[in-house]
Parts: C-alpha cells; structure tokens; sequence
C-alpha cells in the first residue's frame, strides 16, 4: 500500500492519540502511526490530503476525512484495490461523513444478528467502553483454583497456539515484543489453554484487551478470570484498560460489563469483504511477474 508523507503522520497523531476522553478508541491506527505494529497509511494527495487511511496488519483500518466535500473518485479506487488483498473492518472519523462514505461503498444494513458474510459491505455498530474502577471493584470474580485448573501469566509458548482464533500473533510481530507491550493471562485445564486474555494494542498509557475463549471451555467464566487477572496488572503498572467490540457481539458486550466497563460511545463500523481481481488485473499481474 501507498505510504503517506511525514505531514499525513502529523495530521493524524492528534487524532489518532485521543487524549480527550470523549474521542473514540483508535488506537490499534496510533500502534501503526507510532511505528509500533507493521501496517500502513494512505493519502489520495500527500501534499494536500482530503482522506487519510490508517490500515493495521490485524484487518483494522480507520479513514479520516479531512475535507468532507472532496472527490471520492481517488477513495473508491483505494477501496477497491485494497479489497482484492484481504477483507477489512473499517472505523471512521468524523462520523458525519458516513452518508457519502456509504453511498460510495454501496453498504448493506446488517440485522442486529447478522454476521459478516464475506458476500456484501455491511454496516454495523463499534461500541466504546469507559473502565470504571469502583465497578470492577464490585465485580472483581475471586479465583477459586479447582483440581487441574490454573491461572497464569502468558510466556512466548502461548504467543501463537494452534486452534486458536484471535491469537496474540496476529496483532504483535513477535513474542518479545507481546510481552515488553503487556502480555497476558490465561486460564488453563491440566495442560490445555482454554481461555486467554491479553494486550491486542498499546499506546499512551492505555491497553486494550483482546479475548478468546476455545469453544469447548466457553460458559465456565474463565474468560472473565483471565481479564480479571491482566486488568490487576494494569492497575498496578498504571495503565488503563480498554475495551471496544462490535455491539452485535453480545458476549463480548456482556463480558465487558460484567468487568465494569460502560458504554460510552457506539460509532458505525463496515465490514469490507475481499473481492477477486478482476481477469484484466491478472492478466496484467502475469505479465509484470
């Protein structure tokens, strides 16, 4: 992808660090602007950019609209060529943008149940929580070892387990650095990882947990233990946990809060699936290859 100039890092980073409370949570696009995750940034002019696309190795991106009346031509053409290399999720700021960003994209309106299907652009809902201490504090769920059960601190091992869907290896570009950048916690039963939280993304103080459960341990609450165990660490190292998840995502939603995180603010949130080059680009690709 296209690289924009040291001026579109600038004009992002104010942005991007949402030091203001009310902004939305971004920063798996600071991991990125800060150097700290491989990703990439594109402009439709570097000199004077109108659109700014922040993509994240993970599949997350986040565009930012600098001159709302601008030409979407150059957009729908990033859009459309950065879609024949993998399916993206897409955030936006500012959210008063969404009506011509949709109109371009052609976006469907997802039910409240519906899944990302991979077949249509679908639109659905971010929601943003606030941690608030004195109700984690209420909530904190105690750790009660049982036979063959165990709580501990992620090591390297971990980093990219077999079976694993949202696995720390694919938000990190190594082990050493997950750890340096938070780790994890994760429950185990004998010697299988059943469930994990740990750092997805870290910046200005705050980290954001990322959680997975193995189907067949879902429902024992030992996701809520694993985020009990990495949100004490937070505490105690000082940094403040974060947590964003799709609103249609209810576990996730009902975890969050069952830890004592608020709703605090719910932007739109596109699902881009990845389409097939088309036989001219391929032709052309065999051509250059």
């Amino acid at each position: 992808m296209d690289s924009g100039s040291g001026g579109a890092e600038d004009r992002l980073k104010p942005i991007t660090r949402c030091e203001d409370g009310s902004s939305f949570n971004c920063i798996f696009a600071t991991s990125v602007v800060e150097g700290d995750v491989d990703g990439g940034i594109w402009v439709d002019d570097e000199d004077s950019p109108a659109f700014i696309h922040v993509i994240n190795a993970y599949g997350m991106t986040l565009l930012v609209v600098l001159d709302p009346d601008a030409d979407l031509a150059p957009l729908g053409a990033h859009f459309a060529e950065i879609r024949t290399r993998a399916a993206i999720w897409l955030q936006l700021h500012p959210q008063e943008f969404a009506p011509r960003l949709e109109s371009l994209l052609d976006a469907d309106i997802a039910p409240v149940d519906s899944l990302p299907d991979g077949v249509s652009v679908q639109r659905f809902t971010r929601v943003n929580f606030t941690f608030d201490a004195e109700e984690y504090a209420a909530r904190r769920p105690e750790w009660s070892p049982a036979s063959g059960r165990t709580l501990s601190r992620m090591t390297a091992s971990e980093f990219a387990l077999p079976g694993i869907t949202v696995s720390p290896h694919l938000f990190w570009r190594d082990a050493e650095q997950f750890l340096e950048r938070g780790g994890g916690w994760c429950v185990c039963e004998g010697d299988a990882v059943c469930s994990m939280a740990f750092s997805s993304f870290q910046a200005d103080s705050r980290l954001e947990l990322g959680v997975e459960t193995r189907t067949e341990y879902r429902g024992r609450g030992y996701a809520r233990l694993a985020c009990a165990a990495l949100i004490d660490e937070c505490l105690a190292t000082g940094l403040e946990p974060v947590w964003s998840c799709r609103k249609e995502n209810v576990a996730s939603g009902n975890l969050a809060r069952a830890l004592g995180f608020v709703p605090s603010l719910e932007t739109v949130y596109y699902h881009l699936p990845k389409t097939p080059r088309s036989d001219e680009a391929r032709a052309a690709e065999a051509v250059s290859g």
